[in-house]
C-alpha cells in the first residue's frame, strides 16, 4: 500500500534491552528486532522494501526502510 521511494521508520527509543526484559512479564512471544542489515534485508526485501539504514544502540533502535 506504499509508492515505491516511500519510507518505513521503526523506531523504539528503549532499544533491544527493553525487549529482552518485557519477555519475562509477558504471556506472548515476543520477536527480537531485526540485529544488522543483513537480518532486516531477510526479513523485508520479500515485502519490497530495501534496508536504508539501521541504528541499533543500547537504548535506541531504529530501522529505515525504503519501498522499491
Amino acid at each position: 500500500m506504499m509508492r515505491p521511494g516511500g519510507r518505513l521508520v521503526i523506531s523504539h527509543p528503549l532499544g533491544r534491552l527493553f525487549i529482552a526484559q518485557l519477555r519475562s512479564s509477558v504471556p506472548f512471544p515476543l520477536d527480537d528486532f531485526p540485529a544488522d542489515r543483513q537480518e532486516a534485508g531477510k526479513l523485508f526485501n520479500p515485502y519490497g522494501f530495501q534496508v536504508a539504514g539501521v541504528v541499533d544502540e543500547k537504548k535506541l533502535y531504529i530501522l529505515l526502510l525504503a519501498k522499491t
